[in-house]
Formats: structure tokens, C-alpha cells, sequence
């Protein structure tokens, strides 16, 4: 008697199960993919667009974009969560075919977007740099953080190190920003210096709104990034720093360009990356950007190191 309601057990378990095992296939075969493309005049594919869904219900769109010659500009893949709010977003961007971009979205519950990350690639689609942007409920930025990629590594997995932070108030304006490393602190004299490019010329100007003269640009980048003081006059700033040898594949963005002699130089500049510099340099022409080949400056320092 014992044994027949075992048996009989079991023959309920195992019905129950074929019946679970048939609904979920069932469910399984309601989920499907739609595909849809759009075509160029020469019969080329222009978008191709994935779409898996069930019934109502959307998981993720794919959406793949070409140029007229066939090849890859754009491939942007979307996941959806509840009531079909996007949870996750990520776009590729190619370039010759090769992935140079990709941005990251992530998304409440509520479909609100939460978190950029924006990374850039180099040679064999390797990492380089990274930014990493976080919003509030107002949708505007109150984070934003600068990573860069050690690509000279053995492992697979470059090591990633955080250069520099911004942090933004309630309004979206920024209120602090944090270098972390000495390539943070180069490449933020670097941006500041490209960013002034067009600012009046004035004989001992040393700010934006009244124009600069060449030490007074300098100085006023250095201070304003970096909170370092590095001399008014170029005679002063040519004793901080070390000295590194004039040559594109020496410089870092943020040197200070010389010309003229090691004890008392005429002129200043700031190099820019990309065998560029930024300097102030005539009442007409203002402050400038040039190519390091069309005014050799005479030496270089290095005032982060």
C-alpha cells in the first residue's frame, strides 16, 4: 500500500512536469526576431534592423548602420527591461572598419539614464581612454570621471587609472575638479590652452577678458589647471621644470615651449599634442594654435613630472 502511493506520486510529479516542460516551451516559442532593412540606390544595405520580441513584450533591438560601400559605421544594441523601458543601451562606432568608438548607457527602472561611459580605441581595437559620466534625477550631470589605458601591458586587460574627476552641482555648473595623476594634470593644461585659442593679444595682459601676453598666457593656464605658479615672466619660468628635447616623439601635452636662450628667452608657448602648440603671440594674430615645424621653439621644460 505504501509502495502504490509512491508510485502514485511519482506518476503526479512526472505529469506535472511534462506540463511545466510544455509550457515553457511554448513561452520559449513565442519569443521571435524580426528583421528589417533599408537599402541604397545601388542595392547596397544602408540599416539593418533585429528586433526580439514576445508579443508585446520587447528583449533588445540591434540596429546596424552602413556606409554606400557595404562597410560598418554604427552598430547600436538596446536592451529593454519592464514595461519595456530601456534598460541598457550601447553604441559602436567604427572607423575603416575598425571599432574607434563605444558609448555605454544605463538606465533606471523608470527608463531614466543613469551612467556614460564613453571609451575610445586605438590599434588592434585596444583601449585608450575612458570617460565615465553619472546624472541626477534632473538629468544633468553631477559626475564625470577621465580614465586612461596602460596599453604597453602584457595582460589582455590594460590597466585602467583614473586621471582626473569633475564634480557638478545641483545646476549642472562645475564646482571641483580633481586631478589624480601627472598626465591628468598635462592634459588638463592642454585642453585650457586650446580652449583660449582666439583670446586678445595685450602687452602684460594676464587673463581672458583683457588679452594676453605670452608668459602671462602661460602662467594663467598653469595656475588656473594646476594651481601652480610657475612665474609671471618667461625669465622666471624658464628656471622651474626639467629640460626635454625638443621632438614630437619627446614632448607631452602641457610642456613649456622656449625660444631664445636658457637664461633669458623671448617667447613661451605651451605644447598641445599632435606636433601643435598654443601660444599668445601678437597684438593681430592673438592667441594661436601652429605646427611645432613652422616656429622651432629653441628648448622645452617639463613642469609635471
Amino acid at each position: 500500500m505504501v509502495f502504490n502511493k509512491y508510485l502514485k506520486g511519482i506518476v503526479v510529479f512526472s505529469l506535472a512536469l511534462s506540463v511545466f516542460v510544455a509550457n515553457s516551451n511554448h513561452i520559449k516559442a513565442k519569443k521571435e526576431a524580426v528583421t528589417s532593412y533599408t537599402y541604397y540606390s545601388n542595392n547596397k544595405v544602408k540599416t539593418k534592423k533585429i528586433v526580439t520580441k514576445d508579443g508585446a513584450k520587447l528583449y533588445n533591438v540591434n540596429l546596424y548602420s552602413y556606409n554606400a560601400k557595404g562597410k560598418l559605421n554604427n552598430q547600436t544594441v538596446t536592451k529593454y527591461g519592464n514595461n519595456n523601458k530601456v534598460n541598457r543601451k550601447q553604441v559602436y562606432t567604427y572607423k575603416n572598419s575598425k571599432l574607434y568608438y563605444t558609448h555605454l548607457y544605463t538606465y533606471k527602472t523608470n527608463g531614466q539614464a543613469t551612467k556614460l561611459t564613453t571609451t575610445k580605441y586605438g590599434k588592434n581595437n585596444k583601449r585608450l581612454l575612458a570617460v565615465v559620466y553619472k546624472y541626477n534625477k534632473n538629468k544633468k550631470v553631477k559626475y564625470r570621471a577621465y580614465y586612461y589605458y596602460n596599453t604597453h601591458t602584457k595582460s589582455k586587460t590594460p590597466l585602467k587609472k583614473v586621471y582626473a574627476t569633475v564634480a557638478y552641482n545641483k545646476k549642472g555648473k562645475v564646482y571641483r575638479i580633481k586631478y589624480h595623476t601627472n598626465k591628468g594634470k598635462r592634459l588638463a593644461v592642454s585642453k585650457e590652452a586650446k580652449a583660449l585659442v582666439g583670446k586678445k593679444y595685450r602687452s602684460g595682459g594676464t587673463n581672458p577678458k583683457t588679452g594676453f601676453d605670452c608668459s602671462g598666457f602661460t602662467s594663467y593656464v598653469y595656475k588656473k589647471t594646476t594651481n601652480m605658479n610657475i612665474g609671471r615672466a618667461s625669465y622666471n619660468q624658464t628656471k622651474k621644470g626639467k629640460y626635454v628635447k625638443v621632438s614630437t616623439k619627446k614632448l607631452q601635452p602641457g610642456d613649456v615651449l622656449f625660444w631664445g636662450s636658457k637664461s633669458s628667452p623671448y617667447h613661451v608657448g605651451i605644447y598641445v599634442g599632435n606636433g601643435r602648440y598654443v601660444h599668445a603671440s601678437t597684438p593681430s594674430t592673438g592667441v594661436q594654435s601652429k605646427k611645432l615645424s613652422s616656429f622651432t621653439p629653441s628648448y622645452a621644460k617639463r613642469m609635471i613630472y
